[in-house]
Order: structure tokens, then sequence, then C-alpha cells
């Protein structure tokens, strides 16, 4: 089992520190955990701090065996200054600071915001998942709430509704509409181009103050009560049911 940085030079590593790696519960959670008495180690109930592991020893929680990187599902209320990247030369933050004991290198994020956007995103160590969400036969579609600096005019909404050239590239929202307040549009895109929603308002001189992902399929931000910054730990049934059964997509002006 490869179990990376969290090693020591001895091969081993603190058994909350292995809980903590498989998504069981933060490091303080999984202390809880150890001394409630709900973890084996090869068949053995350890009840009290400062016991190590290699990994290699069979253990459980709850009677189920864990892995260090076992399948992670988290999402993220990402915050605006946060890279989705492992490898920044820059020395620039990335969304895996914020998971602290919960971060894993096979974490990956799925899809991407930019440095200075912010909202829902989903980070996995599951491939055949995060194919899953953003293979074109079967992505999902995801919403965002753009703010101006000024009142965006209808002229912007229906071109990006109906479809535009913007350089040589075509840009096409499968909906694009103005908040009561004229200054915030809904945008929804399916398949979501490299800067898209940026590059299409720069084309009509708007200039954007905020860009915020408010949902992905049924998962709506505002229903996770999630802070900047703050992340959810799910199941996958958990997580696919929010997607695929989360409800009516939208946002109240």
């Amino acid at each position: 089992m490869n179990s990376g940085r969290m090693m020591n030079n001895t091969g081993e590593m603190r058994l909350q520190k292995f809980l903590s790696s498989c998504g069981v519960a933060s490091r303080r959670g999984a202390e809880d955990l150890i001394v409630s008495g709900r973890i084996k180690v090869n068949g053995v109930v350890v009840d009290t701090l400062g016991a190590k592991v290699t990994g290699n020893e069979i253990i459980e929680f709850d009677g189920k065996r864990l892995s260090v990187y076992a399948k992670k599902y988290i999402v993220i209320n990402k915050p605006e200054g946060y890279l989705c990247t492992r490898k920044d030369t820059h020395g620039r933050k990335d969304v895996f600071e914020l998971l602290g004991d919960m971060d894993d290198p096979s974490i990956f994020h799925v899809g991407r915001l930019d440095m200075d956007s912010c909202g829902l995103l989903i980070l996995t160590n599951d491939g055949d998942f995060a194919n899953t969400l953003i293979h074109p036969s079967t992505s999902i579609n995801k919403g965002y709430l753009v703010e101006c600096d000024i009142p965006v005019s209808i002229r912007l909404t229906n071109a990006f509704a109906s479809g535009l050239e913007v350089g040589d590239v075509h840009y096409k929202a499968l909906r694009c509409e103005l908040m009561e307040d004229e200054s915030f549009v809904l945008v929804e895109l399916k398949e979501g181009k490299k800067r898209e929603i940026r590059e299409v308002f720069k084309s009509f001189s708007y200039r954007i103050l905020k860009l915020e992902r408010i949902f992905i399929g049924g998962m709506e931000l505002k229903s996770l009560h999630l802070k900047s910054g703050e992340f959810k730990l799910f199941s996958k049934e958990e997580i696919t049911k929010l997607i695929y059964n989360g409800g009516q997509n939208g946002c109240s002006s």
C-alpha cells in the first residue's frame, strides 16, 4: 500500500492520521473513534491513542476494512484566489490546501474553476465517477451567477443563449437570464469551454466583479450551507443522488 507523505522514516504513522486519510473523520474525530473502541487492527480493538501502523495491517472501522486511498467524494465551496492545480511554480494557493488532513495525493478536481472564480467544486480520487460527470455524452449542467459592474443588456443574454462567435470560438449557453437586479446574470452551461463566461462578457465590454458556480446538476450551493472555503465529505451514493436528484435548478432574484 502506498501511503506516500504520511509515513515517517520508520514506515509508520499514527493510527488517527491513517483514519483521517481514509476519509473516515478529521484527525480529532478519528481520535474519538479510537477511544470509543470502534477501530480494530488485525482483529484487536485499539481504544487508546498513540498506536502506530504501517498501512499493511487489516484496519477496520465498525467492521469495514479501510485503505489509505479509499474513494473520497468531496464538495467544496472554492474561494476566490485559489488555483485548481497541484503544480504551481509561483507558490500560489491551491484548493487542496483547504482540505487539511483530508487531503491525499490521489485527490483531483473534477472540472475546474479559474483562480478568480468561486463556488461549487467536486474533488475525488474516483476516476470512473469523474469521467461520468465530464464526459460529453453524460456531462452535467452547471449554473453560474455572474455579477457585473453595471446592469447587463438583454442583447448579451439573447446572444449568449442563441450562440455567438468570439474570435474563432463559438459559445452558447443553455440558459442566460437577467436577474431582478440587472447587474446579475444567471448562466447555465452544458460543456463549459475555457473562460467561456469571461470571454463572452468581455466581448460586450462588461467587467465581471464575481463569478460563482451555484449548482452542478441538482446539487445547489445554497442547500449545502457551505461557507467560503468549507467542504463536505459524501459517499458515492450521497453525492450521486444530490447531482442527479437534488431538485430543480435555479436562483431566486
